[in-house]
Parts: structure tokens; sequence; C-alpha cells
């Protein structure tokens, strides 16, 4: 019997400073709760990417937040999913007085195309966890503009055939189009219930 418990207060830093050089995300986590501990509580792994200002320092954060549905996700193990979010990866500014206080140059990207390319090469590479490789799977149109999105276990061109499967978009004439019609599988939704016998009654209703 797995006798850990699940915390949503877990919290691990990956990396506590990034470098221009990263080009590999690969990490071992020997304290993560276990699959069966997460999915008991219904806890999805959460890695995020975050700047603090103060310190002029981006780190990379792994924490576990409860799992919402839709229906991309709906039929895999929560244990194959994780969210990804680059929402508090910011630029960073240093005053004249940091700069003369720093012991070695400084690799961190900090303009906003060195973010942006640090983004794409982190996005194509995948983040690997324990051994298991997580590659991008998907994003909602929320998530799009809070720069978060799923990523999954499973290589690319499986993740390519299990969302073509859910819907024919070949019928899409433009790539933003269609990208949004995917977007709305990784919307939040919720089950309804609705008991057909009403139904019936209110559309016989006078």
């Amino acid at each position: 019997m797995d006798s850990q418990k699940a915390d949503k207060g877990f919290h691990y830093t990956l990396l506590p400073i990034l470098s221009r050089d990263d080009h590999v995300w690969d990490f071992q986590v020997p304290i993560l709760p276990s699959p069966s501990v997460l999915a008991k509580a219904n806890l999805i792994k959460a890695i995020s990417v975050q700047t603090g200002l103060k310190e002029c320092t981006h780190s990379m954060i792994l924490k576990v937040q409860p799992n919402t549905p839709n229906r991309a996700i709906a039929s895999h193990p929560t244990d194959r999913l994780m969210l990804f979010s680059l929402e508090a990866f910011k630029p960073l500014t240093f005053s004249t007085t940091a700069k003369e206080q720093q012991a070695a140059p400084d690799l961190q990207p900090r303009t906003r195309q060195e973010l942006s390319d640090y983004r794409i090469r982190c996005l194509r590479a995948g983040l690997i966890l324990n051994g298991v490789h997580y590659n991008f799977h998907g994003h909602s149109n929320t998530q799009l503009k809070s720069r978060s999105c799923f990523l999954m276990a499973a290589t690319r061109e499986e993740i390519s055939r299990q969302i073509e499967s859910m819907g024919d978009f070949t019928k899409m004439k433009t790539v933003g189009k269609k990208a949004k019609q995917i977007g709305l599988l990784f919307s939040w939704s919720k089950t309804a219930m609705i008991d057909p016998d009403r139904c019936v009654a209110n559309y016989f209703s006078p």
C-alpha cells in the first residue's frame, strides 16, 4: 500500500537559475508523490518558469495542483499529463549597481527575444521528469493568453494522432482556425446529467 499523502503545498526547485545555454531539461525528483497518490487526490504535476524581479533571476519550479477536466485529457491518466506555465516568465532589467556586483557574466535570458527563444527551445525539446519524456500536448484558448499548456508523456507523433482522432480538422482553411478549434478540446468543462423524462415533459408542456 502506498503510504504517501498528496500535499497541495508540494514545491520543488528544478532549476534555481536559467541559462541561455539550456537545451535539455532533464530532472530527477525522488520526493515526487507517486502516480497513485496524485490520482487519488485528483492532482496534476505543474511546472512553471518564474521571474524574481527583485533578485533578478529566473527559476523553474515543480508543484502539484488540482486537475480540471477537459475533453482532450479526460481519457488519459493524470500521471501522463503535466501543466506547463510561462505566464510569470518576464524580461530582466539590471541596475548599474547590480551589474557591477555580479561575480560572473550573467547568462540568463533577459530580453523579450531571448525569453521567446528559450520558450521555443523548451517546448520543442519537451521536459523529462524521473525518466519520463513529456511533449507539448495542447492548450485551451484561455491558456494561450496566459502562456500555459498541457504536456503529455508520449511522442509528438502519438500526440498528433490522438488530437486528430478527436475531430475532423481537414476543413479548417487556416492554421489559426484549426488551432482555435483544437483549443476548444482543452477548455475546462463539467459533465452535465439531464433527466430525459424532464426534457420530454418540458417539450410537450403548453
